[in-house]
């Protein structure tokens, strides 16, 4: 029923082109989906922002009526398409990820254009989490010597107790100033990038950099560490990433309105910009 929902969604801008005479419609797309070398032009970014829809969990629970539906109405960036929300030992299946590859291949037969996009979201699971064994290749990229273990929950957590146990007993928010959630996100996203995503969706950031508010510093050195590996593994080497409703905005679509005596004061918006990478 959700998917019907979103394709039904995607499809209103078509069906009110037409009969809605408002200058709704004064982007025009110019049908150039085309990028490499690690830069994406506004044009191009905008075109494929023009044919983006959500289809969460495509690539592992996709349908061949999905596939129709997706080619049929001309998506060309396909969201959350790939993501884990607890049952992190599912990156020890290699048919996970071998199975979101021949999606993926699959569908790029038909439409080369099309950008599908993982998430690395703000939510780590014990029971899940401390299965996944920490690759060598992890430790080094970070400079560490590689050792054998698994990844570690409690050394992903706020120290402080921030958002222990936010989402369930056992489901915590990662704390990105930490170095295992930084391992953890990096490790992600290049076994995604290895697969054929070519883009990020990197959830709640004012969550898992409450202590960064105005930097986010530690999540931009892991972009920077995985739009790096994009340039040889990716297809077209560059890796869009983008974040879900940072919640210093508030959200407001979706939380409802607080009387004006408990309103927090709002931070400063837009944050600094980091440097570039």
């Amino acid at each position: 029923m959700n998917r019907l929902i979103l394709a039904a969604l995607a499809l209103l801008p078509l069906a009110c082109k037409n009969g809605d005479q408002t200058n709704h419609d004064a982007f025009v797309n110019t049908g150039d989906y085309a990028f490499s070398g690690g830069a994406i032009s506004r044009e191009v970014l905008d075109n494929y922002l023009s044919r983006a829809v959500t289809e969460a969990v495509y690539l592992s629970d996709g349908t061949e009526d999905d596939t129709r539906m997706l080619l049929n109405i001309g998506a060309k960036f396909i969201g959350r398409a790939l993501y884990v929300w607890g049952g992190e030992e599912r990156f020890n299946d290699p048919q996970w990820l071998a199975h979101a590859k021949e999606m993926v291949d699959a569908y790029h037969e038909k439409d080369p254009d099309a950008i599908f996009q993982a998430c690395l979201f703000e939510a780590i699971y014990k029971k899940g989490i401390e299965q996944v064994p920490v690759p060598a290749w992890v430790f080094e990229a970070f400079g560490l010597e590689p050792e054998e273990r698994n990844f570690d929950y409690e050394a992903m957590c706020f120290p402080d107790g921030t958002f222990r146990d936010h989402w369930s007993p056992g489901g915590s928010v990662p704390d990105m100033t930490q170095t295992e959630s930084q391992m953890w996100f990096y490790f992600m996203g290049m076994n995604y990038l290895r697969i054929g995503i070519e883009a990020f969706h990197l959830g709640q950031i004012d969550l898992i950099c409450r202590h960064e508010p105005d930097t986010y510093a530690s999540l931009h050195k892991v972009q920077c560490m995985l739009r790096e590996a994009a340039k040889t593994l990716s297809r077209r080497g560059t890796e869009p990433a983008g974040a879900f409703c940072a919640t210093r905005r508030g959200c407001r679509w979706w939380r409802r309105p607080r009387p004006p005596s408990k309103r927090r004061p709002r931070r400063p918006w837009p944050p600094p910009r980091t440097a570039r990478c």
